[in-house]
């Protein structure tokens, strides 16, 4: 085997099209765990679905199961999962939408920061914004392509 897996075989083998063998499932295990010591100190890390930016805010009270660390992917710079995000933690760019989760009401909605601690959910006729403060946020989904068959 040579010293790299090509993008194809390597494609093929992540989306399950072809299984890998005993050799190449070594190297894979090698480059990634290579990856990995390169990575330095978690970014986040998460538990039932949240975000922390530190392992003991993660083991505090409340959240059930062991805490992942989560790295900065080196080549895109970005952190690696996605998921909640404490409000505590980092808070999402003025005027985007987002989900939010309130532990007040349990209830989650999409809605936009318009301060530095504020989320708007909602308008009122008068143009007054109906506000929530919650407790974690994620970023929305692309939205769906829109094929016109017209």
């Amino acid at each position: 085997m040579t010293n790299k897996l090509s993008k194809e075989r390597l494609e093929k083998i992540a989306f399950g099209s072809v299984r890998q063998s005993q050799e190449e499932g070594v190297f894979i295990a090698r480059e990634v765990l290579e990856y990995r010591e390169a990575e330095g100190n978690p970014v986040y890390w998460e538990i039932a679905g949240c975000l922390f930016s530190t392992k003991e805010e993660a083991l505090k009270p409340g959240f059930i199961g062991t805490p992942e660390p989560l790295y900065e992917s080196p080549a895109l710079g970005q952190p690696v999962a996605t998921g909640w995000i404490s409000v505590a933690d980092h808070l999402p760019e003025l005027d985007t939408d987002v989900q939010i989760y309130c532990l007040d009401s349990g209830e989650q909605m999409v809605a936009y920061r318009f301060s530095d601690t504020g989320f708007s959910y909602a308008t009122t006729e008068g143009g007054s914004v109906i506000a929530c403060e919650p407790t974690h946020w994620m970023e929305l989904p692309a939205a769906p392509e829109v094929i016109n068959n017209d």
